[in-house]
Order: C-alpha cells, then structure tokens, then sequence
C-alpha cells in the first residue's frame, strides 16, 4: 500500500526548500489506483517522497488490489533559496 523514494538535490538548499510531487502515468496497481504523494522528510540537501493507496477505510485497505505492484515515475519542484 505505500512505497517511497529518497531524491538528493543537485545543489543544497540555504535550508529545507518546499517540495511537491506529482507521480506521472497510469496507476501502479492492478486495478489502476493512483498513489497519493506527499513529502515525508525535507531537508536542505534531500526529501524523501512518499506514496500510498491507503484511504483510512477498512473496507478499501482491505482490497488487495490496491497494492502498489507496478513501478511508476514521478515528478517533483523544490522551491527555495539556494545555500
């Protein structure tokens, strides 16, 4: 149901810069779910994204083909000022 991906920046950050992810394509579960992004940790020198298909549902958590199965690209924007 989740999965997440560490990214370090090119260049650091003065300090930890906004980020925002939007993962890319068709959703990467058997049944075509998408995957709710968020940042789980930011940093003046990486973040790490994370991904997830739970809803807080019983019912819906509980279906298995909501499982991420398949890999999927993301996109994300740093925003802030460099060190």
């Amino acid at each position: 149901k989740t999965t997440s991906k560490s990214v370090t920046f090119g260049s650091a950050y003065a300090s930890a810069p906004r980020v925002f992810i939007q993962p890319n394509g068709s959703g990467p579960t058997s049944s075509g779910i998408y995957v709710r992004a968020s940042a789980l940790t930011i940093n003046a020198g990486n973040f790490t994204a994370g991904f997830s298909t739970a809803t807080g549902g019983t019912s819906a958590d509980n279906y298995n083909r909501s499982d991420i199965t398949s890999s999927f690209t993301f996109g994300w924007l740093a925003i802030g000022t460099k060190a």
